[in-house]
């Protein structure tokens, strides 16, 4: 965990326009709502390639630590972190599943086609945002892309029910794609008429659904008014799909030319979630189990000088006995001389004994 405070923790979630605003367009909010956990890995674990959860469990574990796990701020904090973690896991999973489509797509082989994703079309109403158009020269087919990891049930009402009872959108998926539909086909047609131009617009649409590999996935259609197919059949449905128009070659032109010109990626749309409120939920947990850089209480201990003394007095301690055995040699030097010099002496006064008798 960083050292910085709360008020350079804020400062520095702004000077990187880190949820400051509520409105993006979806690729915009994919890349915001990564930014945030790459700057919240940062500051948590030094690590910005880790996961929120890997965040949500070390600032779980401090504040046990503290004994703040009751603490409103971090109730608040966690709150928001499971909820960023939560809109990062749906929405990497629809871009992932939409990703899958585009690359099923490069394997259609008809000598007229074009993918265009993320085609944004609205009138005076209804906006919406159309996953792929796909342009023919049998017409255009419009594509929604669903990620589903349980069984799903398309309800007689539309309503698409995951794991056959939770719904996502209590929205008529009849109702949505043929707004999708309508909208797209206003928007060429008038397109086409600016040009003075009279062709045919067909538009047939797939709810495409996205599962994952080995694992087994039913989908039980009661409502029956749209067409669907899973992911590795759509390119199939592209090669062979037919319709009452055929477009010539001039004419295909003029209808890419027109979707290309219409808008891609710039739908924005305000999030159900209030970013700035967790981005200020964020710094209060951070405040609340991060360790203050307060002097006075992180300052060694006089304990830790009484460590130190210890370590310095054996040292004393074993120079004594140096000195000790020195002066006992001394000593011993100092008898020894002692008892050479009485021998000296006995010999020499033995020798003066014999010479005078």
């Amino acid at each position: 965990m960083t050292t910085m405070n709360a008020t350079d923790l804020a400062k520095a979630l702004e000077s990187n326009n880190i949820f400051s605003r509520n409105g993006f367009s979806r690729e915009e909010y994919i890349e915001e709502l990564l930014k945030f956990q790459r700057f919240a890995s940062q500051v948590i674990l030094g690590d910005e390639t880790a996961r929120l959860d890997e965040v949500i469990a070390a600032v779980s574990g401090a504040a046990r630590k503290n004994g703040a796990t009751g603490n409103p701020d971090f109730v608040a904090g966690i709150r928001g972190l499971k909820s960023i973690e939560k809109e990062i896991a749906i929405h990497m999973s629809g871009k992932r599943a939409e990703d899958e489509v585009a690359h099923s797509l490069t394997f259609v082989d008809r000598p007229f086609f074009r993918d265009f994703r993320n085609v944004y079309v609205a009138d005076q109403e209804t906006e919406t945002e159309i996953d792929n158009v796909i342009l023919t020269n049998n017409g255009i087919i419009v594509v929604e892309v669903k990620s589903a990891k349980h069984n799903i049930t398309i309800g007689e009402d539309g309503r698409l029910l995951y794991s056959n009872s939770e719904s996502y959108h209590n929205e008529s998926i009849g109702d949505k794609m043929s707004a999708k539909r309508r909208l797209l086909k206003a928007r060429i047609e008038s397109k086409l008429r600016e040009r003075g131009l009279d062709i045919p617009v067909h538009i047939d649409s797939y709810l495409v659904f996205v599962t994952p590999k080995r694992l087994e996935i039913t989908i039980t259609d009661n409502f029956r008014q749209e067409h669907w197919c899973r992911r590795g059949k759509l390119q199939h449905i592209v090669n062979n799909f037919i319709s009452d128009v055929t477009y010539t070659a001039e004419e295909y032109a003029q209808l890419e030319e027109i979707i290309n010109d219409l808008d891609c990626n710039i739908r924005r749309f305000p999030t159900e979630l209030d970013l700035p409120a967790i981005r200020d939920s964020f710094v209060a947990l951070y405040d609340l189990v991060s360790e203050k850089p307060v002097v006075s209480e992180v300052k060694p201990q006089a304990t830790h000088s009484v460590k130190t003394q210890p370590v310095q007095t054996p040292k004393a301690n074993h120079a004594e006995p140096q000195t000790r055995p020195s002066s006992k040699r001394n000593i011993i030097n100092i008898a020894a001389s002692a008892a050479i010099v009485l021998v000296a002496s006995v010999a020499a006064v033995t020798a003066a004994v014999r010479s005078a008798s």
